[in-house]
């Protein structure tokens, strides 16, 4: 069970957009409850190779970065230095670990308790999209998550993961019901559209 919530977890991750096109700025937040061993939060694009970091100061850090034209997300580490690099966290992609976490890059406030996985989002709508998605990838409630989700970008992102793990269990899921259950926006976007000619 562990190995396909890692398969899972590794499929959705690597739906992430590039960082082009991009317009004004947008700031992530995140403020520990507790005491944290982390001392650095970095955003990570494995596709593009890039990452930025920032110090975690008195439990806070924030990052400023560009707004996205459309929509995009990317990895979250949280580490106990500075010195990590794209090699890292190329080798870390591969195992499962509570000190990263997918975010979508918005304006965002986002609550952590001891790590990474244990989130509150207090602003921003993308994210707490993906809390609920990280939730339904426990549950398996997948019917349920499309139904409650019908226009969220994060159930695209989701379905993907969805098809490609299909393709390694035989089916599994019932790829078409939950495109069924997508907004006609998203049906009718691109990514909508690409994705009905591999259901």
């Amino acid at each position: 069970m562990k190995k396909i919530n890692l398969i899972l977890y590794l499929l959705t991750f690597f739906t992430v957009q590039n960082l082009n096109g991009q317009t004004l700025d947008c700031i992530i937040k995140g403020t520990f409850t507790d005491s944290t061993k982390y001392k650095y939060a970095y955003l990570v694009d494995l596709k593009a190779k890039k990452f930025i970091k920032t110090a975690i100061a008195r439990n806070n850090f924030s990052f400023i970065v560009a707004k996205p034209k459309n929509y995009l997300v990317t990895q979250l580490y949280l580490e106990d230095d500075s010195i990590k690099t794209i090699s890292y966290f190329l080798e870390q992609a591969k195992r499962a670990g509570v000190n990263r976490r997918i975010i979508a890059i918005e304006d965002a406030d986002l609550i952590f308790g001891k790590n990474a996985l244990d989130i509150k989002v207090i602003k921003g709508k993308l994210n707490e999209d993906i809390v609920q998605m990280y939730k339904t990838m426990e549950t398996k409630e997948f019917n349920l998550f499309f139904a409650q989700h019908p226009d969220s970008q994060i159930s695209i992102t989701l379905l993907k993961a969805l098809v490609r793990l299909n393709k390694v269990f035989e089916n599994a899921y019932d790829c078409k019901a939950f495109f069924n259950q997508l907004s006609d926006r998203l049906q009718k976007s691109e990514e909508g559209k690409s994705l009905l000619l591999l259901l």
